[in-house]
C-alpha cells in the first residue's frame, strides 16, 4: 500500500525555505538559558538595595519567580536529550535552587525584622 497525500499519515511536504534564511529550530536552548539566567540576574540587580530592608513582598515576588524558572528552563534542557543540555539543566536546576533558597529566606528574616 502507497501512502497518499490525502491520507492522515502520508508524507508531509516541508515548505521551501527562502534564500539565505536558516530554517527556525525548534528545540533551540536560547529561551531554556534566559530563564535560566534570570533569577541570577534578580538576584545580582537586587544587590544595591540589600542596604535598605526591601519589602519582603518582594523577595516573596522574586523567590516565585526564580522557582518557576528553576523548573522551566531545566526542563527544556532536559527535553533536548543530549548529555551537555541534561549537565546543564542539572547545574541551573542547583543553581536557581540555591537563589531561590536566597530570596525566600531574606523575605522571612525581613518579615521577622531580624538585621
Amino acid at each position: 500500500m502507497e501512502n497518499e497525500p490525502d491520507q492522515p499519515h502520508g508524507p508531509r511536504e516541508i515548505p521551501p525555505v527562502p534564500d539565505g534564511a536558516k530554517p527556525k529550530n525548534p528545540s533551540s536552548p536560547v529561551w531554556a538559558l534566559v530563564l535560566a539566567f534570570l533569577p541570577s540576574v534578580m538576584l545580582l540587580s537586587m544587590l544595591p538595595f540589600l542596604r535598605v530592608n526591601p519589602p519582603a513582598w518582594l523577595l516573596f515576588l522574586c523567590g516565585a519567580v526564580s522557582v518557576v524558572c528553576c523548573f522551566a528552563a531545566s526542563f527544556l534542557l532536559f527535553r533536548r536529550g543530549t548529555v551537555p543540555a541534561i549537565v546543564g539543566g542539572i547545574i541551573f536546576l542547583l543553581l536557581n535552587g540555591f537563589v531561590s533558597l536566597l530570596f525566600g529566606c531574606g523575605a522571612l528574616l525581613t518579615q521577622a525584622n531580624v538585621h
